[in-house]
């Protein structure tokens, strides 16, 4: 007896966890290590993380109730428990990718300000707005989806009398203002980016490739609507909506933390840089026994190309504090040390 539902919690789980610490890092690195305030673009994706918990638990009972086995093994009372959850996923999944995109877009008011440009600010809050209608739009035709509603979750067993007229054509709306909306906002700010001061090429391609990394989320809302085209000619419902849980969930996690990894990039590599690096060093220099005899002093002292590193706390947070400034091309007045 097949049944794919083990693989679909195994992964939901695996990326919620990474998820979390993603998140988790983003409002480390905003309150220690940037010394900045949370702003609305850390809210909403806490928002959508939230949105997750509920996302990942619908997935786990449902597969425990038949999802991902084939509709003739599964009792059925367990069929219509599991696509009620399903018809209930379907609001919790629109909520954490419409959050995502916005926290996203946030994120690029807080790095490209209106003293930098107020044409990019306009353009990004009609991107809200246009996000905002594509929740709310969704919402309604998800309360009327369906005449009654239980049909939803009744109309497998040919028993039941009603309609779900436009399903299909729904879900076809619903893929393409999605995806539409993914390739907006991931390709949002590459102009801004692209006209950065940075003489090293491979460095602003890495800026580049920081934010389109999120484009694979797009990928998936491609991958997950080859399954629902088939939508409204399932007849084998618990194994066929396993396919469109697994790829939402996906979608739904892999958002979360692509939308950190602007926020936790530069921490993560001065950390790496500044800690892993010096005890790295400091090994080497130990294991060698002796290594600082065998130095010239004189030579030391004459060489202008070695650069001290920042030893004390306040050292390094002035260092950060720098190197933040240069990346996001704002102006701080006060530093606190790390």
């Amino acid at each position: 007896m097949r049944d794919t539902g083990p693989l679909n919690r195994r992964l939901g789980e695996a990326l919620l966890v990474i998820a979390t610490l993603a998140l988790i890092v983003r409002f480390a690195a905003r309150w220690y290590i940037q010394n900045s305030s949370i702003g609305w673009d850390d809210w909403i994706i806490l928002l959508a993380w939230v949105g997750l918990l509920p996302s990942t638990a619908l997935v786990q009972v449902m597969t425990y109730n038949g999802m991902g086995k084939d509709i003739w093994n599964v009792e059925p009372h367990g069929i219509a428990l599991m696509l009620k959850l399903f018809y209930i996923e379907q609001y919790i999944y629109q909520l954490v990718i419409v959050a995502t995109k916005i926290s996203i877009v946030l994120l690029y008011l807080r790095i490209f300000p209106k003293e930098v440009s107020q044409r990019f600010q306009y353009i990004s809050w009609s991107v809200i707005a246009g996000l905002l209608a594509y929740l709310v739009g969704f919402y309604i035709y998800f309360a009327v989806e369906c005449r009654p509603i239980s049909f939803f979750w009744h109309q497998w067993d040919g028993e039941h009398e009603g309609s779900c007229p436009g399903t299909q054509s729904a879900v076809y709306a619903n893929s393409a203002f999605n995806i539409f909306f993914d390739i907006v906002v991931f390709f949002l700010p590459v102009p801004k980016l692209m006209r950065l001061q940075v003489r090293d090429t491979r460095r602003k391609i890495g800026v580049v490739l920081t934010f389109l990394v999120g484009l694979f989320v797009t990928i998936c809302s491609i991958v997950r609507l080859r399954y629902l085209a088939a939508f409204s000619r399932v007849t084998n419902a618990t194994y066929h909506f396993n396919d469109i849980a697994l790829w939402s969930g996906l979608e739904g996690d892999v958002g979360v933390i692509c939308a950190c990894i602007p926020t936790i990039a530069g921490p993560i590599m001065y950390f790496f840089r500044e800690k892993v690096g010096s005890k790295l060093s400091s090994s080497t220099k130990s294991s060698t026994g002796g290594f600082k005899s065998s130095l010239n002093p004189s030579r030391m002292t004459g060489d202008k190309s070695i650069t001290r590193l920042p030893s004390t706390a306040s050292e390094r947070g002035v260092e950060l504090e720098r190197r933040l400034q240069k990346h996001d091309g704002t102006k701080r007045t006060t530093v606190t040390p790390v």
